[in-house]
């Protein structure tokens, strides 16, 4: 099967597993590496691909136990290993999931063990990104000893370290690799930059927020224009908040960092927050953003604000190395704001610079 065929009509997941799948069969290096990976971080005991080596995508499963039936993203066997790979890239586990894929696997690992005479053994591993692996290690805990977790970034790391004599295979790797980071990574290095993002504000934001500010605004811009012009922040300074304004034919909202004293909260650092003023206050609701988020609203506009502005503050962890988490974050502001009529619409995207709330 060619590369085309091999991703025909898939996106996501299904696409990711395709390419790795692709990779592995296509290149003894590439195999040996991202193998060699997996043994390193223990997610597999060592293993070896001298006399045999297959690699099988969306293989078709079924529990012994239930009947139920699924689908392995990648099959792997090796010379002494039936290997299992789900990929979880951003999806959820489904009932069952992964422990159901074991039945399969050890059916697999028997029935190669009685035709070839050698001992064979059943291995899964859950393939996520990195900030994932407290969940899914939870969700494994007191599962069979064969099942682990693997960072999808570190098998990105072993794929660039291979060195690869085909053209062909060296762009089909780094294509995967640029996908799939632009799929986890919202902003680089960010478990790092916890600390200096919570840092409080002393005469405007740091280098580090001013950073992720700006990351937010390429997930905070609407694909709508008005007027010809696009939505674009302007920034704001002050003494305990740094952001960017949302300009309507009135301010409408704005975003940022506020220092916590402001919020009437005592962690003396700063939080991200979002400010909004009638008329998109009344279309959004706490719950809009509770489901994704550790949210704050303050009782009352922090000092030096406006009467009429509504402040969410929100806790930012290592599940915001997520771009869909800040997707979710952004996407209820977006239909409050297309809800307006065109008189206060017009201008969101881009009008003239302004001073801080």
């Amino acid at each position: 099967m060619n590369f085309l065929e091999a991703i025909d009509g898939k996106y996501g997941e299904e696409l990711t597993s395709a390419c790795l799948a692709f990779l592995l069969d296509h290149s003894p290096e590439i195999r040996k590496s991202v193998l060699g990976e997996m043994v390193r971080v223990q997610a597999i005991n060592d293993t070896s691909t001298d006399t045999h080596f297959l690699v099988r995508p969306e293989f078709p499963t079924v529990d012994a136990d239930s009947n139920d039936r699924g689908s392995l993203d990648v099959l792997v066997e090796t010379d002494d290993c039936i290997i299992g790979i789900e990929n979880k890239l951003d999806a959820g586990f489904t009932k069952e999931q992964p422990f159901k894929y074991m039945n399969t696997l050890e059916r697999l690992a028997s029935e190669r063990k009685v035709s070839s005479g050698g001992s064979i053994r059943a291995e899964l591993v859950v393939l996520a990104p990195a900030w994932r692996r407290e969940e899914i290690e939870k969700h494994l805990r007191g599962a069979v000893k064969h099942i682990r977790f693997i960072a999808w970034e570190g098998i990105l790391k072993a794929l660039q370290d291979t060195p690869e004599q085909s053209s062909r295979i060296a762009v089909i790797r780094d294509e995967l690799s640029a996908y799939i980071m632009g799929r986890i990574e919202f902003f680089t290095d960010f478990a790092n930059k916890l600390e200096s993002l919570a840092r409080p504000i002393t005469s405007t934001a740091n280098d580090t927020q001013g950073a992720l500010l700006r990351r937010v605004w390429e997930i905070f811009r609407p694909t709508t224009k008005y007027e010809g012009m696009s939505y674009r922040p302007h920034p704001a300074k002050n003494a305990s908040y740094g952001g960017y304004f949302l300009r309507g034919a009135v301010d409408l909202g704005w975003y940022g960092f506020v220092n916590d004293e402001r919020l009437g909260l005592n962690n003396g650092g700063a939080k991200f927050a979002i400010g909004l003023q009638e008329p998109l206050t009344s279309r959004l609701r706490m719950e809009s953003f509770a489901a994704d988020w550790e949210v704050h609203k303050s009782e009352s506009p922090p000092p030096g604000w406006g009467p009429n502005w509504s402040v969410w503050a929100f806790t930012l962890g290592l599940d915001c190395q997520n771009p869909k988490k800040w997707e979710s974050l952004v996407a209820p502001i977006h239909v409050a704001v297309e809800s307006l009529p065109e008189k206060d619409r017009l201008g969101v995207y881009g009008r003239v610079p302004n001073s801080p709330p």
